[in-house]
């Protein structure tokens, strides 16, 4: 069989509850082999390097998802723009600096038969500079729906308002409901079936159920309402430092935006707590209550409290809220609204484009009695507020900084698109701690002023068992280990530096999980090339910081391996194929000579010397092998520091895979220039057939100006001058029968495909092994630019090889609302050779004589890839011997 030569190998890992994964893999398009962060044997992260190019970033995007998508078992066609809170494409690492955006995300929802796919969604990071990589793929709540179609589906079913009454009691109501296609949730992936998700009120409290479309079984439920309880954390308050109001003094701090007014006018104050109210003449009386230009303070007790005082214009007025400090409820309002100015202050430092924080009169909900109260604090999703109790029992009043932050923090999770969960909790926490620069979470929540209720500086290991509470401190914890490296390495931006990392980090994470994925999302936003795997700015300190909590970081490319000719499709098996070797410094300098070829022997693997042709330039000799034979293969080289560099990183369980062949033998090569057989099938087609023959368009409808190969011809659709392309269909492109049966073959093509609206339209590729009775599909191209991609397959990947081959292809532009036009160029069957060896015949002269024995005795001795060493032992001796003397006369 023909190996692709950048296919890699890995070994199963044992299972555990938990298994994670870094390997190294191929992506089409990449600048070579990208690291794969796996979670139980998904994919979470794709990173390391670029894996696409374009002129926009959402060009690149298309690229990639144009050679990928499948390989991420998602068909592209399901991926729409995000309706994420911050839309489609999000600024992500603001340099102030520089006043620019380091990244873009896009976003992208999984939608099939006009359903979305429960909690699907797929993040892409591209790099804002020239050609646009895209450097970190994040897939992890994707979900493979393989061939289901979900069918007719006008809404939600009748019966949910009857299962949630059912599961809640008779006061539960209906607060939204909407069709999905449930396929699991997190590390759960499920067979895809229709089903409602359902958001349930019952008074006060919010759930979210997720139940069958057709009997009503409840598949999921979460509980919204997210709330520091008695095991909970518990941050802020108006007074100073990190503790409750027993714990820390009250001193008079700027109140920012809020609202003034006097005299018929009003205003807002600064970010320091300033303003300037004009339009007012004479004696005037100037007021500030609770009310403010982003969030307004709501006393669950009463009325909000105010302040007014009287002077004369011109002049100054100074006012004091909670002047007395003697009334917690008082107090309550104006910590709830200081602190919840200065999180969102802060985060904006970081990423002034950060989603939906651009929304006004945010509510900030104090001294509650009712509900989970007391000793509580919550985020409600639905209304999007934030929720703090009256003291109670042995419970502080919990309006105060770091609980403040803590559930702001929720908020900021639930803007940036993921889930709550442990990943929600353990955010809120590290506001507090990167806000606060301390590791107390909580100073006196339980009354004594001497502990605190959750600490960043834990020992908490992934993967972490425990609830959402326990496990989100994984997250704090890591990032208060990596402040605590950079306080080491800079110390006068330590703060900064991590603050930045981890909001932004906040675009990349889906779901409600807390893994390693984390660790490579700061290392991509921390990288200054696009190549993590050759170390970032500040890895050190990310992958200790990480590494302290089990959250291990990709392991660096310490040297670097080159193939300036490229790698071998196939290899001699007469040993005689060479393969040219840079190695290169990245993060340590190599040892000259050091390097070494490591070859699969069918035990494990045999090591054979490069010939050093310059310093760090080597040629690798590939040794002998039985033709027709797939192997595995890697290398190794030594830093002048003595560590051992093995490529592909991850080597010996990920490898490079060939195959020993005389020659590729193409079975079929099909560049249009006669007709071969081809047919072509329209259905509801207005217009735009597929054709054969030179391009005859001038490009500006989008189809090609020359074929793909030189040949001349191809074929294309409607291939007209002037106003034409695709109108309805499909129409389809399908090859004569190919005879297949007994290979196993690699089908070669070019293509085109352009799509000017970027809708839904696209050229399907399909193969068949029973003469079109049934057909596979092999990729779902969306627009792929104005370019011919060479693509090919395994065809024992899609179907058996049989005499009853086919290929298809299809354009369609339906409904018909864009210029869409397709190509199709060189097509090729192609499958490995072996011809007859003589073994022993080392002087090829087709005989086994004398002279070949004397070539045997000249080499006696270690000798690994000599053509004597008949054995693959590496040493020539007694066994080649013998091998001659059986192979004795004129070779068959």
């Amino acid at each position: 069989a023909l190996v692709s030569p950048l296919t890699l190998a890995a070994a199963e890992d044992a299972e555990t509850p938990i298994v994670t994964r870094h390997r190294m893999v191929t992506v089409e398009g990449a600048d070579g082999p990208v690291g794969s962060f796996e979670r139980n044997g998904h994919v979470s992260r794709l990173y390391g390097r670029p894996m696409s190019h374009g002129a926009t970033p959402e060009a690149s995007v298309d690229a990639f998802l144009a050679g990928n998508a499948e390989a991420l078992g998602l068909a592209a066609q399901d991926l729409v723009p995000s309706t994420r809170p911050g839309g489609h494409l999000q600024p992500i690492f603001y340099e102030r600096d520089a006043d620019r955006y380091r990244f873009t995300g896009v976003y992208f929802d999984q939608v099939r038969g006009g359903l979305p796919v429960f909690r699907s969604q797929l993040v892409l990071l591209v790099r804002n500079e020239p050609g646009f990589p895209l450097v970190l793929a994040n897939p992890a709540t994707s979900r493979d729906l393989g061939d289901f179609q979900p069918g007719l589906v006008a809404g939600p079913a009748p019966g949910v308002g009857a299962v949630a009454t059912g599961r809640f009691g008779p006061d539960a109501e209906i607060l939204s409901a909407r069709a999905v296609i449930y396929a699991g949730v997190d590390d759960e992936h499920l067979a895809p079936r229709v089903a409602d998700e359902v958001m349930v009120g019952i008074d006060f409290d919010k759930w979210l159920i997720v139940t069958d479309h057709a009997t009503g079984a409840i598949l999921y439920e979460e509980h919204l309402i997210r709330f520091a309880d008695i095991d909970g954390t518990v941050e802020g308050s108006a007074t100073e430092g990190v503790g409750a109001e027993q714990c820390e003094d009250e001193v008079p701090m700027g109140l920012p935006y809020l609202q003034v007014s006097g005299d018929g006018e009003s205003t807002f104050t600064d970010e320091f707590g300033d303003y300037v109210l004009t339009g007012v003449t004479g004696g005037v009386t100037v007021t500030a209550g609770m009310n403010g230009f982003w969030f307004d303070v709501d006393n669950w007790a009463g009325a909000e409290t105010s302040e007014s005082d009287t002077g004369t214009a011109p002049g100054t007025i100074d006012l004091l809220l909670n002047a007395s400090n003697t009334d917690p409820l008082v107090r309550a309002q104006v910590n709830g609204y200081l602190y919840s100015n200065l999180i969102r202050d802060f985060v904006l430092v970081y990423n002034p484009d950060f989603p939906n924080l651009d929304a006004q009169n945010f509510p900030v909900i104090v001294n509650r009695t009712d509900g989970f109260c007391p000793g509580n604090a919550w985020y409600d999703p639905g209304e999007q507020s934030i929720n703090f109790c009256q003291a109670g029992g042995s419970a502080p009043n919990t309006a105060w900084s770091s609980v403040v932050y803590h559930e702001y923090g929720h908020h900021l999770v639930a803007m940036a698109g993921s889930g709550q969960g442990a990943y929600g909790e353990g955010s809120g926490d590290t506001m507090s701690t990167l806000i606060l620069d301390d590791a107390d979470l909580g100073v006196g929540f339980f009354g004594s002023c001497a502990s605190a209720l959750r600490d960043a500086d834990n020992g908490i290991q992934f993967p972490c068992s425990g609830g959402s509470h326990t496990c989100g401190q994984l997250l704090s914890g890591c990032v208060w280990e990596t402040r605590n490296e950079l306080v080491s390495t800079n110390p006068d931006t330590y703060i900064d530096i991590v603050s930045n990392l981890f909001i932004n980090s906040m675009l990349l994470h889906t779901g409600t999980s807390i893994d390693p994925s984390i660790t490579i999302d700061f290392l991509t936003l921390d990288d200054d090339n696009g190549d993590i795997l050759d170390g970032t700015p500040h890895y050190t300190e990310i992958a200790t910081g990480f590494g302290e909590h089990s959250m291990d970081a990709p392991e660096l490319a310490l040297i670097g391996f080159e193939f300036p000719d490229g790698l071998p499709s196939v290899v001699d098996p007469g040993g005689t194929t060479t393969l040219r070797v840079i190695v290169s410094a990245l993060a340590a300098d190599p040892e000259p000579g050091s390097a070494v070829l490591l070859v699969q022997d069918g035990v494990g693997f045999s090591s054979f010397p490069m010939t050093e042709v310059e310093p760090n330039v080597y040629d690798a000799t590939f040794p002998a092998m039985d033709c027709g034979t797939s192997f595995q293969y890697y290398f190794k080289a030594l830093t002048t520091d003595e560590a051992a560099v093995f490529w592909p990183i991850g080597a010996p369980t990920e490898t490079f895979v060939t195959a020993a062949a005389d020659a590729l033998n193409v079975v079929i090569d099909d560049d249009f220039e006669f007709d071969l057989g081809w047919t072509v099938e329209n259905i509801a087609l207005d217009d735009g057939p597929w054709e054969r023959g030179v391009p005859a368009g001038d490009g500006d409808r989008g189809d090609p100006l020359f074929d793909f190969d030189g040949s001349g011809a191809a074929y294309l659709t409607d291939n007209v001058a002037g106003n034409s392309d695709v109108d309805g269909g499909p129409t389809r492109l399908i090859s004569p029968v190919m005879e297949l049966a007994g290979t196993d073959p690699i089908i070669e093509y070019a293509r085109w495909f352009t799509n000017d609206d970027l809708d839904i339209d696209r050229l399907d590729v399909h193969v068949s092994n029973d003469g079109g009775a049934s057909w596979m599909l092999v990729e779902s191209v969306p627009h792929a630019g104005e370019v011919w991609v060479s693509r090919s397959f395994r065809l024992l990947d899609f179907v058996t090889a049989t005499d009853e081959v086919q290929l298809r292809f299809s354009a369609t532009d339906q409904p018909n609302d864009s210029v869409t036009e397709a190509g199709i160029d060189a097509v090729k069957v192609i499958e490995l050779v072996c011809s007859d060896v003589c073994v022993g015949d080392l002087d090829g002269t087709g005989d086994v004589g004398f002279s070949d024995l004397l070539a045997v005795i000249a080499a006696w001795g270690p000798c690994p890839g000599c053509p004597a060493d008949l054995d693959g032992s590496g040493d020539v001796g007694f066994s080649d011997l013998l091998t001659v003397i059986a192979a004795w006369g004129t070779c068959p």
